[in-house]
């Protein structure tokens, strides 16, 4: 009977897996939503990876369910991708002079001169 079972379950994962591969497959961008349990997750995960492989760095954005983005738990693989964060008006100069006005951003991690980009969410979902 757990021998029944167990080949059940993995032909529902196995048509899971191929079911989100297609999915993941045609969508132009991911988000990432990174709390505790999507972090700790092995579907979640695998799905970022998948992601990872099929839409590349500049089309994925993790977007952070906690005040610390700093710190995803020993997961620091994360740090690698886009985050999305709100930034608050008047709070973060822009290289180009002035400050960010208010509203959610992408931010890319921080290059070799230690320089983070920021592009307004709308803009990042139209490219």
């Amino acid at each position: 009977m757990i021998g029944l079972m167990m080949e059940c379950l993995n032909r529902h994962q196995e048509k899971l897996q191929k079911g989100l591969k297609k999915k993941l497959k045609k969508t132009a961008s991911l988000f990432f939503l990174a709390t505790e349990g999507t972090i700790s997750s092995k579907w979640c995960n695998w799905e970022l990876g998948f992601g990872d492989s099929h839409k590349y760095i500049d089309n994925i954005a993790i977007f952070p369910i906690r005040n610390d983005y700093d710190n995803f738990s020993g997961t620091q693989y994360l740090d690698i991708y886009p985050r999305i964060e709100f930034v608050e008006a008047n709070t973060v100069t822009r290289k180009v002079g002035g400050y960010f006005s208010a509203g959610y951003y992408v931010i890319t991690p921080r290059d070799e001169d230690g320089t983070s980009y920021y592009t307004r969410i709308e803009e990042w979902l139209e490219r």
